[in-house]
């Protein structure tokens, strides 16, 4: 079989199961996000849902 080592040593295209609500990046199976319950929207990080959450005006950072 041509190329046989290759095929066999490559590991396997990760499968895409959607993009971050905030940043668009590719979200892949198996792997750990955080979900906006709200919105049922996901996230690839902390960072990306806070600044998401600061754009649209649900977290605010304030003195008191």
């Amino acid at each position: 079989m041509r190329d046989y080592d290759t095929w066999k040593t490559t590991p396997p295209e990760p499968d895409i199961v959607g993009k971050c609500a905030y940043c668009d990046a590719e979200l892949y199976a198996k792997c750990e996000y955080v979900q906006y319950r709200n919105d049922d929207e996901w996230f690839c990080d902390d960072d990306c849902f806070v600044k998401k959450l600061r754009e649209e005006g649900e977290l605010v950072t304030e003195v008191i």
